[in-house]
């Protein structure tokens, strides 16, 4: 139904992770824009579910976890530095054959 409205953002909201603890659905939410979103359709979406799953005791929760973002890896020092990191190896070549990452 979302989908045939257009409302884009609320179909990334369905599309999110959750979670089931006996009657109530968490949902996970990487930001706080999306809670703001989820708070909007909330109402409905809960109204949804009762009469779809025929049972007026289930509960919508939302929980912001905020995610770990890592750095942009740009230059070839960066990239080189990065892959140094997950193979050692790199390192051990780069200085047997007097490699520079940044030609």
């Amino acid at each position: 139904m979302k989908k045939e409205n257009g409302k884009d953002q609320e179909i990334m909201l369905l599309k999110e992770p959750y979670s089931l603890k006996e009657n109530k659905v968490v949902v996970n939410l990487s930001n706080e824009v999306l809670n703001i979103t989820f708070n909007h359709l909330k109402a409905d979406l809960q109204g949804f579910l009762r009469k779809a799953l025929k049972n007026n005791k289930i509960i919508l929760e939302s929980l912001v976890k905020e995610t770990a973002r890592e750095d942009m890896i740009y230059t070839n020092k960066e990239k080189f530095a990065y892959l140094a990191k997950k193979h050692p190896a790199l390192k051990d070549l780069q200085e047997k054959l007097g490699l520079d990452p940044d030609y």
